[in-house]
């Protein structure tokens, strides 16, 4: 009973909510008395319980072409953006899948620390783990991390596709030798007929100097470009090589020239 009076009477009480699963829950209070103008009074009541919410990055992981007979590794991070622990059980792959597709052992972390098969994730709490891709033969590969977890009732699926490519390596392509100058010279290195079988390009080049006369320091202008220069600065024998790389770091059979000054 709230009594009359010209202060304002109040009474309180409380409300108790009990969370027996993930779902939200929803209902009325409703209020009546004997006010004349109002004998009624509903007030809406919401609730939800509080659990971890489980999201991986990136999802789906796609290696995107891995060169046959090579291997890829990449990084998933799983991070917890609910309010409630997330006991994480286990990471594998799915049975029955691609063999190629593997889970790294003991690549599990958490702020550096190795984390055993089953391990908590507080909120705003961050775990990696690595998948590796061996690119055995010309069939794209696909299969499923599962992450199975208690907090909700449900497993966090993560799509992993692995597409394997050939690839031959490019050709290294010098200028004819020997080169014949005369010290005090600029020559040209000119290594730009170098090609890829399959067209990727551009390709990665790189001059070095195999050989050169006792005291000459003279650098390679533009080494690592398949076209460089060098100034002759001593008479004698030099010997440069060229290797060039594709955009899957196969290796060209390097090429070389020979250089002669003469006085």
């Amino acid at each position: 009973v709230v009594a009359a009076g010209g202060a304002v009477n109040e009474i309180t009480f409380d409300v108790k909510y009990l969370s027996p699963s993930t779902a939200r829950a929803s209902g009325k209070l409703v209020i009546v008395s004997n006010d004349p103008v109002r004998p009624t009074h509903t007030v809406i009541l919401v609730g939800g319980a509080i659990t971890c919410n489980l999201v991986a990055t990136p999802n789906p992981l796609d290696f995107g072409a891995v060169v046959r007979g090579q291997n890829a590794e990449r990084t998933v991070t799983l991070e917890n953006q609910g309010a409630a622990n997330c006991t994480i059980d286990s990471i594998a792959m799915q049975p029955g899948q691609s063999v190629d597709l593997t889970i790294v052992p003991n690549s599990t972390f958490i702020n550096g620390a190795a984390q055993a098969a089953s391990f908590n994730l507080p909120p705003a709490g961050r775990a990696t783990f690595k998948v590796r891709y061996d690119s055995r033969d010309d069939t794209a590969d696909v299969g499923h991390v599962i992450v199975r977890h208690r907090e909700p009732q449900r497993d966090l699926d993560i799509r992993v596709v692995g597409t394997p490519i050939n690839n031959a390596p490019p050709v290294c392509v010098c200028p004819a030798s020997p080169i014949d100058t005369a010290p005090l010279q600029t020559i040209q290195l000119d290594g730009s007929r170098s090609n890829d079988p399959e067209g990727r390009t551009p390709l990665t080049c790189q001059w070095t100097a195999l050989a050169r006369p006792s005291g000459s320091t003279e650098p390679i202008g533009n080494a690592n470009t398949a076209r460089a220069s060098f100034f002759v600065d001593l008479a004698g024998d030099y010997k440069f090589q060229l290797l060039c790389k594709d955009n899957f770091n196969a290796e060209c059979t390097p090429c070389t020239v020979d250089v002669k000054a003469i006085p």
